[in-house]
């Protein structure tokens, strides 16, 4: 086997930040400094070093913060009793304060993965804090429990399940991300869709 040929640069700077119980949260700073801010994280279980192919290619133009989830990649393990959305809701506010004590004030777009956009979308109101947000992936759903768009359609013949039962039956369910329930959403004549 190969070893993948690319390896995440030393980071312009560091900071560490602490979040609730203790939990450390590193920050790193990379690209260019005087380029619009982006900040950037990921999914769980992984970390964001992980997605430097991608991240990588920003860091001409953009000044990237780039941090892991805590106890996640370069962060110290924390109490895996504060491993929830919750707590990771409550570390973000931390994490973007830490971002702007140690590296300046500036607008900031949020470039999140997974859990970590799912996060910035449970702030009070939904990306406070962010300029922007791109997000890829947050873990939502229809709030009908129909997660695949298939309880109601005008579409047999496509794939589309046509039977009677209404369209907000169903348990909820994980494993289907926005890009599904979008294409879902596009399709569907429900009245209840949202």
């Amino acid at each position: 086997m190969t070893a993948p040929g690319w390896r995440v640069p030393k980071p312009l700077d560091t900071v560490e930040v602490e979040a609730a119980g203790g939990a450390r949260i590193i920050l790193r700073r990379h690209g260019r400094v005087d380029g619009p801010r982006l900040v950037l994280s990921h999914d769980n279980g992984v970390a964001i070093d992980l997605y430097y192919p991608f991240w990588s290619r920003l860091a001409s133009r953009f000044e990237l913060i780039v941090y892991d989830l805590r106890s996640h990649g370069r962060n110290p393990t924390a109490d895996l009793a504060g491993h929830s959305v919750a707590t990771f809701t409550a570390d973000d506010a931390r994490i973007r304060a830490g971002i702007e004590r140690h590296f300046g004030a500036k607008p900031a777009a949020g470039v999140f993965h997974s859990l970590s956009a799912m996060i910035t979308l449970n702030q009070d109101p939904p990306g406070s804090g962010y300029a922007g947000l791109v997000l890829f992936d947050p873990p939502m759903y229809l709030p009908d429990g129909d997660h695949y768009g298939i309880g109601c359609s005008s579409s047999p013949g496509r794939g589309w399940k046509t039977s009677r039962r209404t369209p907000c039956s169903g348990p909820r369910r994980t494993g289907t991300g926005t890009n599904s329930a979008v294409r879902a959403s596009s399709r569907r004549r429900c009245s209840t869709l949202w």
